[in-house]
């Protein structure tokens, strides 16, 4: 499996959202023909198409940075369950 960002097309305020594609490679139909399977999830994140101010610059940075985390997040998420691993978080910490 592959996970990537994409900066979705470029709406009306001049910024583009960001999602999350995950691209598990081809699988055959009932016709037989190779489909590629993808899913999607969407971030509630968007950068500026053409940042005018060090505000908007600094904006893209963080935000190109937060989705770079959540999707290594992802990444080691889907990893631990491929290999049988029990995601328990901080359950046992706090009583």
């Amino acid at each position: 499996m592959k996970i990537s960002i994409e900066k979705r097309t470029l709406r009306a305020n001049k910024t583009r959202a960001l999602r999350l594609i995950y691209d598990y490679g081809y699988i055959s139909d009932l016709k037989g023909k190779n489909r590629r399977k993808k899913t999607y999830e969407t971030l509630d994140l968007f950068v500026y198409d053409q940042p005018k101010t060090s505000q908007q610059r600094q904006h893209n940075k963080e935000h190109l940075l937060l989705a770079e985390i959540i999707k290594g997040k992802r990444l080691v998420e889907w990893q631990s369950q491929k290999h049988g691993f029990e995601d328990n978080g901080l359950k046992g910490v706090f009583k």
